[in-house]
């Protein structure tokens, strides 16, 4: 399974001993990722991006090279088998559990351990609040950062829509209410009801 795990070695992370730390990288989507320190510094310089490794030249008082890449390779092999479990097991969030459970001396063979278990059931067994206006808000202020402001005022008419359906036809309306009867007769209120409304208002203003 390709797993979006690789070592990287920047510049940016550079500290006042000239050496950056060695971090894992997990990508879990195409925005969001996660660093996993190894503990291992070297100068940046020594670096081998086409093979994420340390080069051979590393000087002799940074560490051993044989020993740091065999070290760094462990890491590597340690973060790929808690990925592969957070995929296997569906976990909601596998950039915090991989986070949450990666430690330099971490033995694989407690990753089924009650303390790993009730991570992947604690989801579960979570209370989600069904109110389908608070979900609403909750997913336009996830996009705010991600769609454009025209995008966003599609999203608020939508929500403020509902509300106006809800009321027009005098029943709550819930995820289980979304049928394609409900779509059909949302449509038909939008064409006919909602847009009349609001143009008595308008014409009003005219008089």
């Amino acid at each position: 399974m390709l797993l979006p795990i690789k070592p990287i070695c920047e510049r940016k992370y550079i500290r006042r001993d000239s050496t950056s730390i060695i971090y894992v990288q997990y990508c879990y989507s195409s925005e969001d990722r996660t660093l996993l320190n190894t503990e291992i510094a070297i100068p940046p310089n020594y670096w081998n991006k086409k093979r994420l490794c340390i080069s051979d030249n590393l000087p002799a008082s940074f560490g051993n090279v044989e020993h740091l890449n065999n070290e760094l390779d462990r890491i590597i092999r340690l973060v790929q088998d808690i990925v592969s479990y957070a995929v296997k097991n569906k976990i909601e969030e596998p950039g915090s559990f991989v986070k949450k459970t990666f430690r330099l001396d971490f033995a694989i063979s407690t990753l089924n351990s009650p303390d790993t278990t009730s991570v992947i059931e604690a989801p579960l067994k979570k209370k989600v609040n069904k109110d389908i206006y608070l979900q609403l808000d909750d997913y336009i202020k996830s996009k705010e950062k991600k769609v454009t402001k025209a995008t966003l005022c599609v999203y608020r008419s939508m929500n403020a829509q509902l509300k106006a359906y809800e009321e027009y036809r005098e029943k709550k309306i819930t995820f289980e209410s979304l049928d394609f009867e409900f779509y059909d007769s949302f449509v038909d209120f939008l064409t006919f009801d909602y847009v009349q409304r609001r143009r008595k208002t308008v014409l009003s203003h005219l008089l």
